[in-house]
C-alpha cells in the first residue's frame, strides 16, 4: 500500500503492470481498479497458464498475452520447472540456467511474442501512464527500451 499511497484518489489514471501473474496473486494495481476508484489500464504476462486467468481475475483491464522487448519479435519461454524458476530463456542469468534448468532434455519451450511497450501504448492510443509496474524476472531493461 505505500507504493500506491500517492496515487490513491487520484483519478482517473492509466497503469501498466508487466509481469501481471494472474491479475490477483502480488499485484501491484489491483487496489487501483477497486473501491470506488476510477482506474483502468493494461496487464501483460507472458505466461501462458496465467493469461486467461488475469483476464477471468481483471475485466476491467486489458490483458495481453506476450513478453516485452526492445523491438518485436519471438523469445523462447521456459514453461519447465517450478512456476517461480520459469520465465524468457535469454532473460535468464547462465548461473540461473545452470541452476534450475540444466537438463535441456527437461525443459519445456514455448515459443511466445515479444512486443514493445511503445507497441502496445499505440495501440491503446496512450502516450502516458501514471503508474507502471515492471517485474518480468530479468526482462526489466528489454521491457523499457
Amino acid at each position: 500500500f505505500a507504493l500506491l499511497g500517492p496515487l490513491w484518489g487520484r483519478s482517473p489514471g492509466f497503469f501498466v503492470e508487466a509481469g501481471a501473474l494472474d491479475g490477483v496473486r502480488f499485484s501491484n494495481t489491483q487496489l487501483l481498479t477497486q473501491r470506488g476508484c476510477d482506474w483502468h489500464g493494461l496487464l501483460v504476462e507472458a505466461n501462458p497458464e496465467l493469461v486467461e486467468r488475469a483476464r477471468a481475475n481483471r475485466p476491467e483491464s486489458l490483458v495481453v498475452g506476450s513478453a516485452l522487448c526492445a523491438s518485436p519479435r519471438t523469445v523462447q519461454w521456459v514453461q519447465s520447472g517450478r512456476p517461480e524458476v520459469r520465465g524468457i530463456l535469454e532473460y535468464m542469468a547462465p548461473s540461473f540456467v545452470r541452476r534450475w534448468h540444466a537438463a535441456a532434455a527437461d525443459r519445456v519451450l514455448i515459443d511466445l511474442p515479444c512486443v514493445t511497450l511503445d507497441s502496445l501504448l499505440a495501440r491503446l492510443n496512450r502516450t502516458h501512464i501514471d503508474f507502471l509496474s515492471l517485474d518480468v524476472e530479468g526482462g526489466e531493461w528489454q521491457g523499457l527500451q
